[in-house]
């Protein structure tokens, strides 16, 4: 995706933090690395979803993150999600979104303000 900007940044500052063991993409879904302050696309619901990706950064590069809260971001999906639905990060597709089917705080990511059609759709969610 290259380089990614949120839909309504509210003031958000961003930050920085170097790519773990996996490459991130811009607009990528991200959680904590093995290290400090370090970063790795979000694959599972299991995991606390930081921030997201504001441009393409391999492993061991400085990465910057928007936050998640008080942000509306534009995500890809990883399936059709409907209109309304409370959003986690999937087990199939890194830094994508996916329906909760039973929402934990970790996995929290926000909730779609318009529908999917399907993979890798793009909508807007308010975190």
């Amino acid at each position: 995706m290259a380089d990614y900007e949120p839909f309504y940044a509210g003031g958000a500052n961003t930050w920085t933090a170097t790519v773990g063991a996996t490459a991130v993409v811009g607009g990528q879904l991200l959680t904590t690395g093995a290290a400090d302050n370090t970063v790795i696309p979000a694959t599972t619901i299991a995991q606390v979803v930081v921030g997201v990706a504001a441009h393409d950064a391999g492993i061991g590069m400085r990465v910057t993150v928007w936050p998640l809260r008080g942000v509306v971001h534009e995500l890809v999906a990883d399936a059709a999600i409907a209109l309304g639905a409370v959003l986690g990060p999937p087990a199939t597709t890194a830094g994508r979104v996916l329906t909760f089917a039973t929402p934990t705080p970790q996995g929290f990511v926000g909730i779609a303000l318009m529908a999917a059609a399907g993979a890798a759709s793009k909508l807007r969610v308010a975190c």
